[in-house]
């Protein structure tokens, strides 16, 4: 069986097939914790709540953990920082070991592939391949054989087919905002732009008391501050790209598609589109469209990775 799995900064995600039917699993990358008291133990178990303890703590996670944090004025934690394990936190791995084994089910065949991103854009320095480690080692726990691939990739093999798999993809992240060109179904070159949709003023941000929820444009002003926001990010990657020289031998007329949380919102596409425009990119670009599902395209094309090496590891066994 292969599976896709999807490690945001703020969701994980998995897919597979079951039954001819895709089947997804989420899970915000969030916590609770709350006192090891008999009451609070009671609740949990009453509520069929999974949960673990640590030093004299009970800690709840995802979904759970939004649910516990309205009900008992608590205030969730984000798992990662920037898209990154908190380095001698013990406690977020072992919450980010529970999560990984609630979406990826126990596999017993052999060479079952699962194709994953990492959260945070990469793994380029230090810190990156040790948090890449670190998640290795939980789906090779779960009886994968784990391997990367960027979420731009991934997103070309969701939404590209009728391009041949040629295009210009975007992932807007809540940590980083992700750049790649597909071109026949094999990135050629990507750019990670370290900002995401929590670094700027019009984002909403975790207060407390407040429950981590995606960024959404809701009002004028924030309009505005996203569309600074989207020309800042889209002049960067369009620098970097022209620093690079790939886009001088590019096809013109290359299909842009957009994935993210942000994108279901009514105000993107226009504001995007117009920032794009202003970006003024040295190849002609079709207008802009959005994934089908913001939230699932990723995942859904690590499956497709997935699916397509998996037979050619069959005929070699």
């Amino acid at each position: 069986m292969t599976i896709g799995l999807d490690l945001g900064s703020f969701q994980f995600r998995s897919m597979r097939i079951i039954d001819g039917k895709l089947v997804a699993r989420c899970c915000p990358a969030v916590f609770a914790t709350m006192a090891d008291t008999t009451s609070h133990r009671r609740l949990l178990q009453q509520s069929n709540t999974q949960f673990a303890t640590c030093s004299g703590q009970l800690l709840v996670f995802g979904e759970d953990a939004r649910e516990w944090s309205e009900m008992l004025n608590l205030t969730p934690c984000p798992l990662l920082r920037g898209g990154r394990i908190p380095a001698s936190d013990p406690v977020s791995r072992q919450v980010l070991a529970l999560i990984v084994d609630a979406l990826l089910p126990a596999q017993t065949e052999l060479n079952s592939v699962c194709k994953m991103t990492l959260p945070g854009g990469g793994f380029d320095d230090q810190a990156d391949h040790r948090d890449a480690e670190f998640f290795l080692q939980l789906v090779t726990l779960r009886g994968y054989r784990p391997e990367f691939i960027t979420a731009t990739h991934a997103v070309a093999l969701s939404e590209l087919p009728d391009a041949a798999f040629t295009g210009i993809t975007v992932t807007l992240g809540h940590t980083t905002c992700e750049f790649g060109i597909t071109h026949s179904g094999r990135e050629i070159v990507r750019c990670v732009v370290m900002s995401g949709l929590d670094s700027f003023d019009g984002s909403p941000r975790l207060g407390s008391g407040e429950v981590i929820q995606e960024p959404v444009a809701t009002t004028a002003s924030i309009d505005r501050d996203y569309y600074r926001f989207f020309v800042d990010v889209i002049t960067e990657a369009r620098m970097q790209f022209e620093r690079e020289g790939t886009l001088k031998t590019l096809p013109r007329m290359l299909p842009v598609v957009c994935a993210g949380g942000i994108t279901a919102t009514s105000s993107f596409l226009p504001l995007f589109q117009t920032a794009w425009n202003e970006a003024n990119w040295p190849i002609e670009t079709a207008p802009i469209r959005l994934a089908a599902n913001s939230s699932l395209s990723v995942v859904r094309g690590c499956l497709v990775q997935a699916e397509l090496e998996q037979p050619s590891e069959a005929k070699a066994a």
